[in-house]
This record gives C-alpha cells, structure tokens and sequence, in this order.
C-alpha cells in the first residue's frame, strides 16, 4: 500500500494550530509587530513565512500601483520604492482578522517543507507563475530554514546561468537537474515533531495515507502467485505496477531520481513515514525487530546476499506477502542500496 501526503490533515491541522496561537497571542493584545511575529513560534520557520508572505503582498500591492504614466525602472524610484518598503518593514501593525490567514498559510507551508519537501519548493518554484526572476529566488533564499540543502543547490545552478528571467517549465527542468544531481537527504521531522505538539499533538501516521491498490491489480497479483510466479518475479511485477501509478501523480524526472539514485544507508534512506509503516505492516509493531533487519542489511555486501536473508526469514515463511504495497516498497529501498 502506497502512502503519500495526507493534504486534508495538514490543512485541519494548520488551521487547529494557528487557533490555538492565535488565542494565546491575542489573549491580550489587538495587533501584532513584526518583531512579535519574529518570536511568535518556537519555530522559527513558521514565524519566517509568515514574514515572506507579508513581503510577498506588499511586492503584489506596489505593482498596483504602478502608473503607466511613470518610468518605474528609473534607479531614482527603485531606491525611494526599496528605502518606503525597508521602513513599513520596520512598522509591521496587524489585526487578528488579517493576520490570522498568514499564519494559516506559514504552518502549512512548514508542514510541506518538513514532510514533502520535494513538493513544497516545485510548488514555491513555479506555482502560477510564467515567469520567475533571478533575483527573487535569490532573495527567498533567507526565508528558507528547514531542508534548504535542497534549495542552496537549485541556487547554485541558477547562479551559473547569465539569464535573469526564467520561465516555469526551466525553472521547473532546472529544479529536477538538481535533484538528480545530488544526494539530498530531508531533515529528520522528529524535533519538529515535539515542537509543533507543544501547541497541539501532530501525529505522523496522519500526515501520510494510505492509496488502495486497484481490485484489478490485486487479482492479477493472486494469480501469479498461483501459477508459481518466484518470490523475484512477483516482486518485480508487484513493484512495476507500483511505478506505473506513481508515474501517473509524480513528474518523471523526480521519479527517476527516486529510483535510480545509488544509497549508502538503508536506514539513512527511510523516511519517518516509511519507518512507522515498516514496523507497523512488516515487522508486528517491533521496533527492535526493525533495527536488528536494517542493521543486518546494511551490512551486506550483495542484492543477492539481502535477498537470501528476506526470503529465508520472511518471504518463505509466509510472513511477508510479495503483493504487499509495503513489501514493495520496502523493497524498493533495498534495491537502491544494491544498484
């Protein structure tokens, strides 16, 4: 069984924690001040969209205002423009109406960038944009806090081009270079975890859920296995039709880069979602069970070695079923170790 980002509890989620900040907050109080924002959370990074987001409108309100009338790319005006945003900056003064939306949107934001980080900056990269500039990305930049290795690196590529403008599909193209390039491995949500159930519990196994496999698929699953289908065999067409529906939600390029990139670790690649599947599903809620087969696999030396291991201690025994979504993708960790 597949998991992937659960979007309504991140939503209801974001907006159960920013009530309950909101309450504390304005227990008191009517408005807000940038300096207040800046502390709001112990997460910082909730408290730096939040920011990035006020910028953001600003930008949108000031191109509004823009005449036609007036050569706005005069240097005279760029500063005067630059030096009026630097002191509203400083003069940040919200109610609890207007600022409540901002926050709603900065926890959800942090969310993604913890738990998908991958979908958060495609979206942050392109969204409804056509075209992107330069010096924006580079500006957002200090906005980033969590997994910005990820982002660094798409900077840095972007530095190496002498165009100033680009479109959604290169920065798109240029974003998923990057992720093939690299061995970017995500931050581990625990801490943030704790700091976000200090206001109200989060709980990972909602974050991600669980996307049936097609009635059709299973039957064809069952068959194989009749007609004396291998282990390897069922696996492998198990672990096939897994990719062909994942194709059909996730871009290619990211895709390959899932797939074809060498690992080191097993255990450095599963991700909190995975382990809590993998102990739940695979190994009867035993954590130990767990580290005692990961450790045993990261030790080996060959495919061949790990799978001899599997077979003779789970798949043989009737203990894992090869048709299993959290088989197969347990296997698919494996199989990057080994390319």
């Amino acid at each position: 069984m597949e998991s992937v980002i659960n979007n309504h509890y991140i939503k209801s989620y974001a907006e159960i924690y920013t009530d309950q900040v909101i309450l504390i907050f304005f227990e008191n109080k009517t408005r807000i001040r940038g300096e207040e924002i800046l502390e709001l959370t112990n997460i910082r990074q909730i408290n730096l969209f939040v920011i990035k987001k006020l910028m953001e409108q600003w930008k949108k309100e000031a191109d509004k205002l823009k005449s036609p009338f007036f050569n706005y790319e005069d240097e005279a005006v760029i500063a005067k423009l630059q030096e009026l945003m630097n002191i509203l900056s400083k003069n940040i003064w919200i109610d609890k109406k207007h600022f409540q939306p901002l926050l709603t949107e900065a926890v959800t934001d942090s969310l993604y960038l913890i738990f998908s980080p991958y979908a958060f900056f495609q979206r942050e990269l392109t969204g409804s944009r056509t075209m992107s500039q330069k010096s924006e990305m580079l500006a957002r930049k200090k906005f980033i806090r969590i997994n910005g290795e990820l982002y660094e690196s798409f900077l840095n590529k972007i530095k190496m081009s002498e165009k100033d403008d680009f479109s959604s599909e290169e920065t798109r193209n240029l974003f998923n270079k990057v992720c093939e390039e690299i061995n970017f491995q995500p931050e581990e949500p625990d801490p943030y975890i704790e700091k976000f159930s200090e206001i109200e519990p989060l709980y990972v196994q909602k974050i991600y859920k669980d996307i049936e496999q097609d009635p059709g698929e299973k039957k064809a699953n069952t068959t194989a296995r009749e007609s004396g289908y291998s282990v390897m065999n069922q696996y492998n067409d198990s672990r096939n039709s897994l990719v062909q529906e994942l194709e059909k939600e996730t871009p290619n390029t990211l895709l390959d880069f899932h797939q074809k990139q060498k690992i080191e670790s097993i255990r450095k690649n599963i991700s909190i979602h995975q382990k809590f599947m993998f102990v739940k599903e695979l190994f009867q809620k035993s954590d130990e069970e767990f580290n005692q087969v990961i450790n045993f696999l990261d030790q080996c030396d060959s495919r061949n070695d790990a799978m001899e291991y599997l077979e003779n201690n789970y798949f043989n025994p009737g203990i894992w079923k090869d048709e299993d979504e959290a088989v197969i993708e347990f296997m698919i960790v494996i199989d990057k170790k080994f390319i």
